[in-house]
């Protein structure tokens, strides 16, 4: 099962993929991704800014930067 999150970014904004907290650090890769890879779609785009989704497995968070700095 994946999960969708779609994200407007300006200059310099950034995404983190990171596994969630819940996951065991020493889970293979294979395991990871072994119901779906990582997708991102451009959906539009302007002069600052682009609107993106990101179509991740469950067991992986996306986040603005910003946001883990937090």
């Amino acid at each position: 099962m994946l999960t969708i999150l779609e994200l407007r970014l300006n200059d310099s904004d950034q995404i983190t993929i990171v596994p969630c907290k819940d996951i065991d650090p020493s889970t293979p890769i294979g395991e990871i991704f072994a119901h779906g890879s990582i997708e991102i779609s451009l959906y539009s785009a302007t002069n600052h800014a682009v609107t993106m989704g990101v179509d991740a497995p469950e067991c992986l968070s996306v986040q603005r930067k910003k946001a883990i700095a937090a």
